[in-house]
């Protein structure tokens, strides 16, 4: 699913590199490395085991504020492969795993490049992840993000109309009719309210809006 960003095409040898420095090189060809990702380049050169907390934290850290999002994906392969050697081994996974996994796949899917790779990771998630790690506040949380990048360009009709049927599948899920405590946020902002506020420009498109009991949606009259 993942290519991965080989460091050593850059001719960089990171353990020589102070952990605050960036790739002495032009910024539109190299993005800035993260001191997450280096700290765990060198422990995996030690081999020496990575926690996820850690993996969630650089992730992040490369995916939204370095611009880096191949060495983001291959951070997200390195803690799949962890999670998935936990299961094997009928190894309950902590809280701290399921948060990390989760602020993984939303990040991974708001800060992908395009909205096709955005998907390619909703697909992940609803195929081939089992509960806990995969939760209905997850969900809502990844098809937001989808609709998000499907949304973009409302000059893209065929975008727009997958941004259309993703939100007519958080519909299908009733997701108004939930009890509002079911979804919690892992930024700022209530989910359901974000996911209103993100679809309203999709439902302007095809003039549409949520009915007063945002249990369908209706034509704007």
């Amino acid at each position: 699913m993942v290519n991965h960003f080989n460091l050593l095409q850059t001719g960089v040898i990171i353990d020589q590199l102070p952990i605050w420095r960036t790739f002495p090189f032009s910024p539109h060809f190299f993005p800035m490395v993260s001191r997450e990702y280096i700290l765990i380049k060198r422990l995996r050169d030690k081999g020496k085991p990575v926690d996820v907390r850690l993996l969630r934290t650089a992730i992040i850290q490369e995916a939204k504020h370095e611009g880096a999002f191949a060495r983001a994906e291959e951070l997200f392969e390195d803690m799949v492969e962890i999670l998935n050697r936990q299961k094997s081994g009928n190894i309950p996974y902590t809280a701290s795993d399921v948060e990390a996994f989760h602020y993984s796949m939303a990040t991974m899917t708001r800060y992908a490049p395009t909205a096709q790779k955005s998907m390619d990771y909703g697909y992940y998630l609803l195929k081939e992840c089992e509960p806990p790690l995969r939760t209905k506040n997850l969900h809502l949380m990844v098809l937001t993000n989808l609709v998000y990048k499907f949304g973009e360009n409302v000059r893209d009709n065929e975008n727009m109309k997958i941004a259309l049927s993703l939100i007519k599948e958080a519909f299908s899920l009733k997701i108004f009719q939930e009890d509002p405590s079911t979804f919690t946020s892992l930024s700022k902002g209530c989910p359901l309210i974000v996911f209103e506020n993100v679809s309203k420009k999709v439902l302007l498109h095809f003039g549409l809006k949520l009915s007063n009991d945002k249990s369908s949606l209706v034509p704007i009259r």
